[in-house]
């Protein structure tokens, strides 16, 4: 795995490279016109990994790859092509960290072989190899996404990155690869939660270009494949096997869990947080691309800037259910004259709607949203409708918990 390979701008990526012209023995102007019009991403020029077609063969027998279909992609972008020019195994060895907290993602992981564990607890950033910085507020995170350059994440030589930090480093063909000791320990001290073959994980910060939200470690001698964002958006563009697949293993594997977490749900008994799970949603807003937009929304004043965001709830409109936000950041705002204020901003862990809910249920009328809800750039979120959340959970909690904690996020008009 070669940590240095780096995939070039937003701005080259959208470029095309023609590919080889097909030769024929008698001129045709249809197929010469049809020739002409073929052409690749130009980021194919330097592959992501070195995949033989036996490897992509192997991919296309496996899931979610053995699911998709090839005609739904253009000659320009086929499917093999992306797999051989957006992948690339990555074998790691137990300790090994895949991902740290905090990190940029621009890529996710598909587990081919053995098992990582995911922290869901914070680890000490020494021991991952990075100074300790201050965390960062809601206002400063979204502000962060304006100001980042549009290279790609890059990663340091071993030598330098043994210089620069006390973490155990270890050199596998070139490639500075971090390492933590005593992974049992650090387990039974830590909370965990395991994935195994055929499960993907950090598609949602490669695809949001959001930092990522968690450490990954290797728990056993793994075999992954790694696919940069580019060919993860052009795949979930073509075809919904690989949000399926996703939804699928994260709907048996980790969603229970990840409601148990939630604040507003950790004090439901078992049957009702089993009606919770099974009727939540998965949804998504706004755009794969919207990375490279940053630039033109920047010359845009507020309103614009508003106006243009995928709006998920609408003030005055009935509420539908809870947002739980999964990955990215979203927008609340209220009207302000002819337009919009920005209240805050929410992100990952946080819910949107639980005040309207509490307010009809005091008064016996429907709950409408009081403030709308907006995406910025790239987010997904959980859906819990609304007869669940009135039936369900809203007998259960406590009242007075409010929305502490609840979706308030970060008032910016005090900033």
């Amino acid at each position: 795995m070669n940590h240095g390979d780096t995939e070039g701008t937003e701005k080259s990526e959208n470029k095309q490279a023609p590919l080889r012209v097909l030769r024929a023995s008698v001129v045709n102007p249809w197929l010469l016109q049809m020739e002409l019009a073929i052409t690749r991403p130009q980021r194919w020029n330097e592959p992501f990994g070195r995949m033989s077609d036996r490897d992509v063969d192997q991919l296309l027998s496996i899931e979610p790859f053995r699911s998709i279909d090839a005609s739904a992609f253009p000659p320009s972008l086929p499917l093999r092509g992306i797999l051989s020019g957006d992948t690339r195994l990555v074998r790691f060895e137990p300790g090994d960290v895949v991902v740290r907290e905090g990190d940029y993602g621009n890529s996710a992981f598909l587990i081919l072989d053995g098992t990582v564990r995911v922290m869901l607890e914070r680890l000490d950033p020494q021991m991952l190899g990075r100074d300790e910085k201050p965390r960062r507020g809601w206002f400063r995170a979204i502000a962060q996404l304006w100001e980042n350059a549009a290279l790609p994440e890059v990663r340091p030589k071993a030598a330098v990155v043994a210089a620069q930090t006390q973490a155990n480093i270890r050199d596998e063909d070139g490639t500075p690869r971090v390492f933590v000791q005593d992974v049992p320990r650090l387990v039974s001290e830590t909370g965990t939660a395991r994935l195994g073959r055929g499960e993907l994980f950090g598609e949602l910060a490669a695809m949001s270009r959001t930092p990522r939200t968690a450490t990954v470690l290797a728990d056993t001698r793994a075999t992954l494949l790694e696919i940069r964002w580019q060919g993860l958006r052009d795949l979930m563009r073509r075809t919904p096997a690989i949000r399926e697949h996703v939804e699928r293993l994260y709907r048996e594997n980790s969603l229970r869990v990840h409601l148990r977490e939630t604040e507003l749900l950790k004090n439901l008994a078992a049957p009702q947080l089993d009606a919770v799970t099974a009727a939540t949603e998965f949804e998504s807003f706004g755009n794969f691309d919207w990375y490279s937009d940053f630039s033109t929304q920047q010359k845009r004043d507020a309103a614009e800037q508003i106006a243009a965001e995928p709006l998920i709830a609408a003030e005055g409109d009935r509420a539908t259910g809870l947002y739980l936000i999964r990955s990215g950041f979203a927008r609340l705002s209220r009207r302000h004259g002819q337009g919009h204020r920005t209240l805050a901003y929410i992100g990952k862990g946080q819910v949107f709607g639980w005040s309207e809910f509490v307010a009809a249920f005091k008064n016996g009328g429907e709950p409408h949203w009081h403030n709308s809800l907006r995406a910025v750039g790239y987010v997904d979120v959980l859906h819990i409708p609304a007869k669940v959340v009135l039936e369900t959970i809203l007998p259960i909690v406590e009242m007075g918990a409010g929305d502490s904690g609840l979706g308030t996020g970060e008032d910016i008009t005090k900033s």
